[in-house]
């Protein structure tokens, strides 16, 4: 049975989110964030933009949240990003590092119940229909505070279904994207309380890391805009193939889920870069492993073959990149009974615009995700390689000159770059190509295209043999 206003405890002074914060939490707040925290419970709908790492999940979401359900009992809490992933190892995770200070509150996964009716519930924000049935009860004392986390990603029906809810307090809170959507709007909107925060307003952020951004993703970048000045994207960028713009829109924007073509695309590495395995259903696309090697190769060919035998049995077509250390690894799959066929970043493009296969494939991917073509995943380390990725270039006194001479579209070399390879987006723009019907490469090297058990065994038994020596797999 709902509660009613006789069972909730009427607090005799209630705390304003300020005192909570430092009285309650034991924290320390920035002017700005008291004042982002004070225009929220002043009913004034409100927005703000900040750098990565501000604060905004640990302190003002947190604290907001908590004093909404302990000052106002029976209150219901919303609090809603891009991802499941951010909800619980985010927002929820910090949440439960209050737990002993709320005794009497229940902890689940992703809801806290307060015992008298209120809840803080968490969940992704992929329907906007979640949010029906979330309303307020001012008369009974009950408020509906609603917050859209990393709001820059979130699709406009999620802030409609939000304002549908006729919130008593809500925030969009965010690092910045590009310049559309009913996020970067409400900047313009004269209903919003607006907080547009820079890095000099987050000393805990050191000059080394501002430093370390810079020097990585220049000064002038988009994604050096959003991550430490907290300032929303230029536009378009010379010289980098994918617009963080048209990135941010395809992940804030995404189509209609469609079946389809089904195929898988692996990054691999031995030791130092990750490897990678991405997957694409129609235009979904999704990592589906990732892990660190540690220079065990034979541990690497274990882990890839228990990620793709399954992918394999549900009809997926399955590629990697042969260059490098791909090609032993293409080879011993294809000896396990994976079927994998390699792909070559140098094979000649079938549109002789471009210089190089690999080449095709960027700058193909660019232009769907300019479209909104393809469901992405929300993954900053995905985006940030994405969204760097530049064309040859030579420099002229200190100036980027980009282009051949020949006109034709070519990659900046990864080993000129300077930048860590870009593992993630390598597999997600390898898995988003329709590649030509080639004739395969048959790695088995006239063996029966299906292993038999007993090479199988002959196989597993040499890498074992040798892993006790201390060796590497001869496969390799």
């Amino acid at each position: 049975m709902e509660a009613t206003t006789a069972t909730i405890p009427q607090a005799k002074a209630r705390l304003s989110p300020i005192q909570f914060g430092v009285v309650v939490r034991k924290k320390r707040l920035y002017k700005w964030q008291a004042f982002v925290m004070a225009d929220v419970a002043s009913g004034r709908p409100t927005a703000a933009v900040t750098p990565n790492e501000a604060g905004k999940t640990s302190i003002i979401i947190a604290t907001l949240a908590e004093w909404c359900l302990h000052e106002f009992p029976g209150s219901t809490v919303v609090l809603t990003s891009a991802t499941f992933r951010a909800v619980r190892t985010q927002i929820f995770a910090g949440l439960e590092q209050d737990k002993e200070k709320f005794g009497h509150w229940t902890f689940k996964d992703t809801e806290i119940e307060d015992g008298h009716g209120g809840r803080i519930l968490g969940f992704a924000t992929d329907s906007g229909a979640k949010f029906e049935g979330f309303h307020a009860a001012l008369a009974e004392g009950r408020h509906l505070l609603i917050i859209l986390d990393e709001a820059k990603s979130i699709a406009d029906d999620i802030f409609v279904a939000a304002d549908r809810c006729n919130p008593t307090m809500l925030l969009y809170i965010s690092s910045p994207g590009g310049h559309f959507g009913r996020f970067h709007d409400a900047f313009k909107n004269t209903r919003f309380a607006k907080h547009e925060i820079g890095i000099d307003d987050c000393p805990h952020i050191t000059p080394e890391r501002i430093a370390a951004m810079r020097e990585q993703y220049g000064e002038d970048s988009d994604i050096y805009r959003s991550m430490i000045l907290g300032q929303f994207a230029k536009g378009k960028e010379e010289g980098k193939i994918v617009a963080f713009d048209d990135y941010e829109r395809c992940l804030a924007n995404p189509p209609r889920w469609l079946t389809g073509m089904r195929q898988v695309f692996c990054d691999f590495a031995d030791s130092g870069d990750l490897c990678i395995v991405a997957k694409r259903d129609g235009n979904k696309i999704e990592i589906a492993d990732e892990w660190k090697p540690d220079g065990n190769k034979a541990a690497v060919a274990e882990r890839f073959e228990r990620t793709l035998r399954p992918l394999q049995e549900q009809g997926y077509i399955l590629k990697g990149d042969e260059d490098g250390t791909g090609h032993g690894y293409i080879t011993t799959l294809n000896l396990r009974g994976i079927h994998i066929e390699g792909v070559r970043n140098n094979a000649p493009a079938t549109d002789t615009h471009y210089f190089n296969l690999v080449a095709q494939q960027w700058w193909t991917f660019a232009k769907q995700v300019g479209q909104c073509a393809w469901i992405l995943p929300h993954d900053e380390t995905l985006k940030r390689q994405a969204c760097t990725r530049e064309q040859n270039f030579v420099l002229v006194a200190g100036v980027k000159q980009f282009g051949r001479e020949d006109g034709k579209l070519q990659l900046q070399p990864k080993r000129r770059s300077g930048q860590p390879s870009p593992n993630h987006a390598d597999a997600v723009v390898g898995v988003a190509f329709d590649y030509p019907v080639l004739t395969s490469k048959n790695y088995l090297e006239n063996q029966h295209h299906g292993v038999l058990p007993s090479r199988y065994e002959q196989v597993r038994e040499l890498e074992e043999a040798e892993q006790m020596a201390g060796m590497d797999a001869g496969a390799f």
